[in-house]
């Protein structure tokens, strides 16, 4: 089960009988709290459905955007400024 608390940053997923947290940000800030980076991203994923249909993943269907555009979001999200960090809670 796959629990998240968006205010925070913080999910939760099982590994086997162990729990496994992490902490995430965008350019430093938790998720839902600074709406630039959440514009920056939701930009930049639509620039990359329009200019970079190359790069994109041969998946159909409904699709997160990671499966959908990873390799061209790895490009065009640093170049942009911005920056995720992931850090395992213990």
């Amino acid at each position: 089960m796959l629990g998240s608390a968006p205010s925070s940053g913080v999910q939760s997923r099982p590994v086997g009988s162990d729990a496994t947290r992490r902490r995430w940000s965008a350019n430093g800030c938790p998720p839902g709290i600074c709406a630039s980076a959440t514009a920056v991203l939701l930009g930049e994923s639509g620039l990359a459905l329009a200019l970079d249909r190359d790069t994109l993943s041969d998946l159909r269907g409904v699709l997160t955007p990671a499966a959908a555009m990873g390799d061209a979001l790895l490009n065009r999200l640093p170049a942009a400024g911005v920056t995720l960090e992931v850090e395992r809670l213990e």
